[in-house]
């Protein structure tokens, strides 16, 4: 769990987190640190942002750099670092040819179209738990592997994960929930890899604070299938068949 100096005589919630009380001085401070730390990250680590800076520097707004330090509760230092590993992933993930572009329907995610309706990873608009924490449904019977490549799949999860940031601030600041229901899915369709694509893309990348995974009636004969998920996050398992 990230801690800095605004969790100090705070009480972690169900999930274990920390939430600070913003403020407007206190975000400033915290923006002018996070800017000091990118300056003393090495070279070597800034690839993808120094790229970013120079071919899409309207996207690096303030507003985009706090949700890194709400995903880091505003330790500055591992917002940083969190931030440029970003960039560095994002031309991973999306190319040098569309890294820089933004991440919309006509932007990043135009040759996407059948990963995104095939709805492995969906954003529940609108919903979210008492906190404001947004919802993503996993659905793996979905998956089919011969229609769409993992690194399509991969945007497509980013896209996900990005709108339900972008709409909901309340999940910036406490976080995200998955909610897998893989009843009715195939051996065939449980894709460790992808699993493990999506998890890449959230630990120390994505500018997200996991909650919890929560898998509703596992099928027991699929369970190892899940073991990529155990020191991730909190794992719970709601009833099995």
């Amino acid at each position: 769990m990230a801690t800095s100096d605004v969790t100090q005589g705070l009480t972690a919630d169900v999930y274990g987190q920390l939430h600070p009380v913003e403020t407007d001085e206190m975000i400033a401070q915290k923006l002018k640190q996070f800017e000091e730390e990118l300056e003393k990250l090495p070279q070597d680590q800034k690839h993808g942002l120094q790229q970013a800076q120079e071919k899409c520097p309207a996207e690096l707004t303030n507003e985009f750099k706090l949700m890194f330090l709400r995903s880091e509760v505003f330790n500055a230092d591992l917002a940083a670092k969190r931030y440029a590993h970003y960039w560095d992933k994002r031309v991973e993930i999306c190319g040098p040819e569309k890294a820089f572009l933004p991440l919309t329907l006509d932007g990043a995610l135009r040759d996407d179209e059948v990963a995104l309706k095939i709805g492995f990873v969906n954003y529940l608009a609108g919903c979210s738990d008492p906190h404001g924490r947004a919802i993503l449904y996993v659905l793996p019977g979905n998956q089919d592997k011969t229609k769409y490549t993992r690194e399509s799949m991969g945007r497509a999860v980013w896209y996900v994960i990005h709108a339900a940031l972008e709409e909901m601030p309340e999940a910036q600041k406490h976080g995200i929930i998955f909610m897998a229901h893989p009843a009715g899915a195939k051996l065939a369709q449980f894709d460790r890899a992808m699993m493990k694509v999506v998890l890449s893309a959230i630990q120390g990348t994505l500018p997200v604070r996991l909650s919890a995974f929560h898998i509703c009636q596992p099928v027991r004969k699929y369970l190892r299938s899940y073991t990529c998920l155990e020191k991730a996050t909190l794992l719970m398992m709601c009833g099995t068949n």
